[in-house]
């Protein structure tokens, strides 16, 4: 089990080799690639988290077929749409869709699931995201095409 607690504007991505199921989870802060110029998301830094994960990935499988699963952290989900374009839940509502787009791009795949703890499944390759250890977060059905529609 691969477990990063204390997500909240950050993001879990594990690559996972399908054969294998050899498997490195990084959590990583969407601060560090948020361009404020843009309002965007830099692709180049999330592709050198990419390109970091498979280089961990190939100490323990040499040619790996990777499959890549995304968890967000609880401040990407405990949001409520704000007509009022200075409030927070209106920047980051904005900002979501944004890093859903990247993300898309750089691992071809969205997340499916949100908290502030991930946890994934080696042997199943499931993730689960909780607020509590307690309270697991779904995120809807729709959510995996939102970033198709941008």
């Amino acid at each position: 089990m691969l477990v990063t607690s204390g997500l909240m504007n950050c993001i879990a991505i594990v690559a996972q080799d399908k054969d294998s199921k050899a498997a490195v989870m990084a959590h990583y802060n969407t601060g560090l690639a948020y361009v404020v110029s843009s309002k965007t998301f830099s692709v180049d830094k999330l592709t050198a988290v990419r390109s970091t994960l498979l280089k961990e990935l190939k100490k323990a499988v040499s040619d790996p077929d990777v499959e890549y699963f995304l968890g967000m952290g609880a401040v990407w989900f405990n949001m409520t749409y704000n007509d009022n374009p200075k409030s927070t839940d209106s920047i980051l509502w904005d900002q979501r869709f944004a890093l859903l787009v990247a993300l898309k791009k750089v691992f071809n795949t969205e997340p499916t699931k949100c908290g502030s703890t991930i946890e994934f499944d080696v042997s199943t390759s499931q993730m689960n995201g909780n607020k509590t250890s307690s309270t697991p977060i779904e995120l809807p059905d729709e959510w995996s095409s939102a970033g198709l529609e941008l």
